[in-house]
């Protein structure tokens, strides 16, 4: 069975997604599209507006074959460690001959050069970095003016926006892996992230985030998400960030320093700029404004944040590094899905464990069991922020939704 892979959040799955789910079907001609999907906290550093489950359901119901979520410790990382637990999942399952990923234009060229310069890291591009960082810019910005000085604009363009720079480093994960599996662009059509005015039927997630947080009408929604995707969200539950603020304050007052510190992501006694700023926040918006640096950015506060409300320590994830492998825990899946499973399960050396049921299946090595502990707590972290209560969604209970197609 000839499998496509996609790393995707779909928060919230719209006609964008739906349509780089046929193209790469149409592209590589694959029988399964198998999608590795952030769970209920995402790269941003954000809760999804949705629950993972309604989430995996949209996609199977959209076109995706089966939906695989990617470990929370992943899916609230930067880029780098976000591509790499993606891309070890999808090298594992060893049926998946293709990555898919959306991009600025459709051709790979120059996401392959760039992709070849990070891999293979010099020393004069490392040294050029640190010197930027020594100098009060952000990595992203270090990094972008130091491709230029070194390899030229044209790949330092290459990087500078968010789709392009995932697309580098799942090529980049790829090539460090060894792996068999091929990239494809999927130049994206229609509207950035926010714009304000979407165009083509296509409209960015962090724009239709807005318009299902502000009450658009059904009639002005349709235009961007899918109808069967939108009965899924109608009477649906969403989530924002400004609801965890308690959370995040109550744990920044209880934890000590010396907890906060060997928080993942906290760097540089960034615990003491969270501490000074709390007094001064009514709110999310203000906490992370009161962080937030020429060297920091937003979106790297908030993630701090997130891995420090979910507890994730340096010390966890250096671990998880050096364990090189992961496991697959099935979301959704139609009848294409399935067959995919029992293929993957039924390997005589099956590279990866599939999970289908937690109780059951919980993978042995004790450093996936503690990864998948992360998954387990998050998932009630998000029930209480959602609905002050938990035991909601939760993943011991939850099974996979399996979707009948032509139903």
């Amino acid at each position: 069975m000839r499998t496509a892979g996609i790393v995707a959040e779909y928060n919230p799955f719209h006609k964008g997604h739906k349509f780089h789910i046929e193209e790469t079907r149409r592209k590589t001609g694959a029988d399964c599209i198998a999608v590795v999907m952030s769970g209920n906290f995402v790269q941003r550093g954000e809760p999804a507006m949705f629950n993972k489950w309604l989430r995996a359901e949209a996609a199977v119901t959209g076109g995706a074959d089966i939906v695989i979520e990617l470990p929370t410790v992943y899916s609230c990382s930067g880029a780098e460690a976000f591509a790499r637990g993606a891309v070890e999942i999808l090298d594992r399952l060893g049926e998946v001959e293709v990555i898919s990923f959306g991009a600025e234009e459709d051709s790979a060229d120059l996401l392959e050069e760039a992709a070849e310069i990070f891999a293979g890291e010099s020393t004069e591009l490392s040294e050029c970095i640190k010197q930027n960082l020594s100098e009060g810019y952000s990595y992203a910005a270090a990094r972008s003016r130091a491709v230029e000085k070194i390899c030229g604009r044209r790949i330092s363009e290459v990087i500078s926006s968010p789709n392009n720079i995932l697309a580098v480093e799942y090529i980049k994960q790829l090539k460090l892996m060894n792996s068999s599996i091929k990239p494809l662009a999927v130049a994206r059509k229609g509207s950035g992230y926010y714009e304000e005015n979407p165009g083509e039927g296509f409209a960015g997630a962090g724009r239709l985030r807005d318009m299902l947080k502000e009450g658009y009408d059904t009639e002005e929604i349709l235009k961007y998400i899918p109808e069967e995707t939108h009965e899924l969200y109608r009477d649906a539950h969403m989530c924002f960030s400004e609801d965890m603020y308690s959370l995040v304050a109550y744990k920044l007052l209880s934890e000590s320093r010396e907890a906060l510190a060997k928080t993942d992501g906290v760097v540089e006694g960034l615990e003491n700029r969270a501490l000074k700023a709390l007094p001064y926040s009514v709110d999310m918006e203000s906490l992370i404004q009161g962080i937030k640096s020429k060297r920091y950015s937003r979106t790297s506060i908030q993630r701090m944040l997130v891995r420090i409300l979910l507890g994730i320590k340096s010390v966890d994830m250096k671990n998880f590094g050096d364990c090189q492998t992961s496991y697959a825990r099935v979301l959704a899946f139609n009848e294409t899905g399935a067959k995919f499973i029992r293929q993957a399960k039924n390997k005589d050396n099956p590279g990866i464990k599939i999970i289908t049921n937690v109780n059951r299946e919980k993978p042995e090595d004790p450093v996936l069991r503690r990864m998948m502990e992360y998954d387990i707590m998050a998932s009630e972290i998000y029930d209480l922020i959602c609905f002050s209560r938990i035991n909601i969604n939760p993943d011991y209970k939850m099974k996979p939704y399996r979707h009948e197609i032509g139903k």
